[in-house]
């Protein structure tokens, strides 16, 4: 517990660096929101998620009961290699007459804020979503631009990630100063609110005060990031299961290789002796980890917290969040915490981008 209580006292002090500007493992890139409703009353508009293989899009109108989901309809993303791919999968999938739209591009961006309203720069797309020829440019902007030059027609955009969505998916029904996301799946990330209209984006997984394990060394010395995203490498699911692979190697242990960390959790449930005490280990490990900054962010709020999570890691790996709660609960035990899930948290967000 005392290495745990060092690592979780090292991530409250860097968030206080970051908040005073200074340079930390925490890119702490801070998201402004509009001051007021990019929608006028009773004006339909619409939200896609961005993401992974799946999108989802939904129809909303701005009435009187607030913004109500007219139909939500999801499909398979095709591979974004290049810009036209994303432009014209938009134009195939716009609603016929909508003025207004809202999307959670979670990809690395840049945040920006122009015209009263958040935008983005793409910083790199990844393996198999390249979006050649829209790094480096104004995603929202981009997409306006095409609607414009080739049909005449005035689309507003506004862009955000998928933490800054997540983050705000939950303020129905929390306070924002007692609100924070957490991504906790294929890989780790954490968002908090700076103030009601701006958003802090942490990007954790590149926390760096804390001793990496050895197998952790092992996978940055293999990656094309070598020395950056440390913490994400010990913690998150897109890498769990290569240290287990690892440490089967290192220990002599003749078992098969897995592939995925879903596989480690299965593993870690049955009783298959060192090899499933080994994968328990890990999830234990990698929760307790992920509580040092789920408590971390609480102390530096000081308040009494309520985390929208996401992440099947989180949700689903074996005993994972009981073992996230007990260790929070030790770290800062006087605060209360509640972890939330929310359907549609990618949808919902987008919604609230719009204000």
């Amino acid at each position: 517990m005392q290495i745990l209580q060092k690592i979780f006292e090292n991530y409250v002090a860097e968030l206080k660096s970051a908040d005073r500007g200074e340079k930390t493992g925490f890119a702490y890139i801070k998201n402004s929101l509009p001051k007021t409703s990019l929608v006028l009353d009773n004006e339909k508009f619409q939200v896609i998620t961005i993401g992974g293989s799946i999108l989802k899009s939904a129809l909303v109108e701005n009435n009187s009961s607030g913004k109500t989901i007219l139909h939500l309809k999801k499909m398979k993303l095709p591979f974004f290699h290049e810009k036209k791919i994303l432009l014209n999968f938009i134009e195939e999938n716009i609603e016929k007459d909508i003025k207004t739209l809202s999307i959670n591009f979670a990809y690395a961006i840049k945040p920006i804020f122009e015209n009263g309203r958040p935008d983005g720069i793409l910083l790199y797309g990844d393996k198999e979503h390249t979006f050649d020829g829209l790094v480096g440019h104004k995603i929202g902007k981009t997409i306006e631009d095409y609607f414009q030059h080739e049909h005449k027609r005035e689309i507003k955009v506004s862009v955000a990630n998928d933490s800054v969505c997540l983050l705000l998916s939950g303020l129905n029904g929390h306070n924002s100063r007692e609100l924070a996301a957490g991504i906790v799946g294929t890989g780790i990330n954490f968002a908090i609110f700076s103030d009601e209209k701006t958003i802090v984006n942490l990007e954790s997984g590149n926390f760096d005060k804390f001793s990496p394990s050895p197998e952790t060394l092992e996978i940055d010395a293999a990656s094309k990031q070598k020395g950056r995203y440390l913490f994400e490498k010990e913690v998150a699911g897109g890498y769990l299961y290569k240290h287990f692979n690892y440490l089967i190697k290192q220990k002599n242990i003749n078992y098969t290789f897995l592939s995925s960390t879903e596989q480690l959790s299965k593993l870690a449930q049955e009783n298959l002796g060192e090899v499933s005490t080994l994968a328990k280990e890990l999830l234990v490990h990698s929760a307790q980890l992920a509580a040092c900054a789920l408590a971390g962010i609480t102390k530096f709020k000081e308040h009494n917290m309520t985390f929208v999570m996401q992440g099947s890691l989180f949700w689903e790996g074996y005993n994972y969040k009981e073992t996230v709660e007990k260790t929070v609960k030790e770290l800062v035990p006087e605060y209360e915490i509640k972890f939330v899930r929310i359907e549609n948290a990618g949808i919902l967000g987008a919604i609230k981008l719009l204000g």
